[in-house]
């Protein structure tokens, strides 16, 4: 039975925030697409209580912190609106076991996800609530999607799950190419056969994917009635920080590879996903140039490469595509940046000095018109960049938008 176009419209969000991390990848059934990292061994595993930084084979989310150490692991924490950190693996899996043990966030309308997502939109979800949707009891959604296919929004469940925003819970995924199943400290709670779902608006989930975890606010009042609702309420932000905790990830495959390679006949199915097994470098230039309308996406395809080889390569740039609006206050023009729901306010003189990390904010800004201007220079990653706006603003609500010009460091900033 079809679901409501409002409830259609939270699932949907909900799955849009873990397709973010997946924005900058190659579909491989809309083009060809290059070879991507998998996991080389059989088995995997990370304790994030023994960590003080993000790992190296899991990225962070631009704009993000996640801490990391004894005893409860990394640490993802919404302090305040707009919040949202995530982290994401590096490597691709293709079916195996993936046991994450994780205490989600408090909090209405907080969620909390623990989400395997493939470069052609294949997904599977575990997601708690904060309030555990609204429930008396403690829940947990569980979900699946396969091609980005949301159909009628009737394929989820909700298990039930001991106070999970107090304890620590052990969350698998068994997943093969006949089956999907979903357990909670060792007791099965949902099974999906894949001769349930193979065509139309069932798509089973059935190629090599990445496992993202992070939190977000479903219960932000800018956020459709909907959203509010399946997230259990508004959230209450004098109540922060709400905070989930991921102790260790484990993963075991039964295909090992080095990489994975979509070829020019795939259709969609596992069997047609080739482990090549080959090494996924790229030489990089140590400077490029940048011309009128450059971002990061781009650069990459310029340079012969994905958009995350590029952001792997160059793991501290801000490769996000920004907005600059500017507007006087108080005798000073606010540099105000976009980056999605987040706002990045620094005020700055009409001609004024950047350092190092200013010109890394700056260095992807989405350009459409001409009125403001930034030259940069061949400068190193400890280098000053001299802003200037020509020509002179006249109205002080006027909006520009940035070109970049000159070159930068492009290696080790």
């Amino acid at each position: 039975m079809a679901l409501s176009t409002s409830l259609a419209t939270v699932l949907l969000t909900s799955a849009a925030l873990w397709s973010l991390a997946s924005a900058d990848t190659c579909n491989p059934l809309s083009s060809p697409c290059p070879a991507i990292p998998g996991l080389a061994s059989s088995t995997y595993s990370v304790s994030f209580a023994q960590q003080t930084t993000t790992p190296t084979d899991w990225i962070l989310a631009d704009f993000a912190t996640v801490n990391y150490g004894a005893p409860n692991g990394a640490n993802f924490t919404i302090a305040k609106r707009y919040d949202a950190p995530y982290i994401w693996s590096r490597f691709y899996v293709l079916f195996g076991r993936i046991e994450v043990v994780l205490k989600a966030a408090p909090g209405a309308g907080i969620i909390t996800g623990a989400v395997m997502m493939s470069d052609d939109l294949d997904e599977i979800d575990w997601e708690w609530s904060g309030n555990n949707f609204a429930g008396a009891s403690g829940k947990v959604q569980t979900n699946f999607f396969g091609k980005g296919i949301t159909g009628y929004y009737d394929r989820g469940s909700t298990p039930a799950v001991t106070a999970p925003q107090d304890q620590f819970h052990t969350y698998a995924l068994d997943w093969s190419p006949a089956a999907l199943t979903w357990s909670i400290d060792g007791q099965n709670v949902r099974t999906l056969k894949n001769s349930l779902a193979t065509s139309g608006e069932y798509q089973y989930p059935q190629t090599p994917s990445r496992l993202h975890l992070g939190v977000w606010c479903a219960g932000d009042p800018d956020n459709n009635g909907a959203t509010v609702a399946w997230g259990g309420g508004y959230t209450n932000f004098s109540l922060a920080p709400f905070s989930a905790y991921v102790q260790s990830v484990k993963i075991t495959t039964p295909n090992p590879c080095s990489s994975w390679q979509y070829p020019s006949s795939f259709d969609g199915t596992y069997s047609s996903v080739l482990c090549t097994n080959q090494t996924v470098t790229n030489t990089l230039p140590c400077t490029y140039a940048v011309v009128q309308g450059d971002d990061g996406y781009k650069i990459a395809k310029t340079l012969g490469i994905t958009f995350e080889a590029l952001q792997a390569a160059n793991a501290n740039v801000n490769w996000d595509a920004l907005l600059l609006r500017i507007r006087r206050h108080r005798g000073l023009f606010n540099y105000l940046f976009d980056h999605l729901d987040f706002d990045y306010f620094d005020y700055f003189d009409d001609f004024d000095d950047f350092d190092s990390g200013d010109f890394r904010r700056l260095v992807f800004i989405k350009h459409h018109t001409n009125q403001l201007e930034l030259n940069l220079p061949n400068i190193s990653c400890d280098g000053h960049v001299k802003l200037k706006y020509s020509p002179p603003l006249k109205h002080q609500s006027q909006q520009h938008r940035v070109r970049v010009r000159g070159s930068f460091e492009l290696c080790h900033l």
